[in-house]
């Protein structure tokens, strides 16, 4: 505290304070600011080429799971980095059908599918289990690519 006060008596601490702090344009929702510079954390629309991909809450990553089995897929792979994301991947006649991507950090759930088959099951869970918070359209191009310990 001393030491604080010597240096504004000399003029040290003046200079610091004096220089106004950059500014950086921000989009406003309501009181919330996020700065211009923040990547779309959604990135797929509808307009995307692909299948059907929904965003559900990650708590709801174990009734999304007993849907896929209890209609014909089984789990033949999961990934994870040890931290916060997953891939858990389903197949229906020993073809990939559908990934879930779990990611921890953003505490969702993107069920994908990778081919019409995984659309088919995807349109049910939009019909049994409305609360997504997301829709868009993607393809999963190459199932459990992803570079992540097993």
């Amino acid at each position: 505290m001393a030491l604080c006060g010597v240096a504004r008596q000399i003029g040290f601490l003046r200079p610091l304070f004096a220089q106004p702090a950059m500014r950086m344009p921000v989009r406003t929702f309501g009181d919330l600011k996020v700065p211009i510079t923040t990547p779309v954390h959604h990135a797929q629309t509808l307009a995307n080429p692909g299948f059907l991909s929904l965003t559900y809450p990650s708590s709801r990553m174990q009734v999304l799971k007993d849907f896929l089995e209890n209609h014909g897929a089984k789990q033949y792979d999961f990934k994870s980095d040890n931290l916060h994301c997953s891939i858990t991947g389903f197949a229906v006649s020993g073809k990939p059908v559908v990934e879930l991507f779990c990611n921890e950090g953003y505490e969702e759930v993107h069920v994908q599918a990778a081919n019409p088959t995984g659309e088919t099951l995807i349109m049910g869970l939009l019909s049994d289990h409305r609360d997504y918070v997301a829709i868009s359209r993607c393809q999963v191009t190459q199932p459990l690519t992803f570079p992540m310990t097993s």
